[in-house]
């Protein structure tokens, strides 16, 4: 007795156990797209304000360092460079404030694009 296959089977030369259909994570809570923004935004915010408190703390210690000493030329070029860098990280954490309360955020942009970078825009990331 011949065996009788379908008419439409698909006849598989690996092994029985291999992922066909490219594994990947999976649909998971922690790869769902607005978790991953969540991480993202919260990252962003921590190093923004980090980095203009950290600049606004050597334009202090610059300043008590300086007092009495050649104030004019030296410490106006430091300060120049700390001020702006102070500036431009609050510029972005003020930017990631805005785009969150417009519910948007610099992490729910960056989360859209891995959703489309995987090929699946299923609303979770490389699943």
């Amino acid at each position: 007795m011949e065996l009788i296959l379908p008419k439409q089977y698909v006849d598989v030369a690996e092994e029985e156990m291999m992922y066909l259909d490219g594994g990947g994570f999976g649909k998971h809570w922690w790869n769902k797209r607005g978790n991953v923004a969540t991480i993202i935004d919260a990252a962003a915010a921590c190093i923004a304000g980090w980095g203009a408190i950290s600049s606004a703390l050597k334009v202090r210690k610059l300043l008590k360092s300086s007092v009495g000493k050649r104030l004019a030329s030296g410490v106006a070029i430091q300060l120049s460079r700390h001020f702006g860098s102070a500036v431009g990280k609050a510029f972005l954490g003020a930017l990631n404030i805005g785009l969150t309360v417009m519910n948007a955020s610099i992490g729910g942009i960056a989360a859209y694009g891995l959703d489309i970078i995987d090929g699946k825009q299923d609303g979770y990331i490389f699943a």
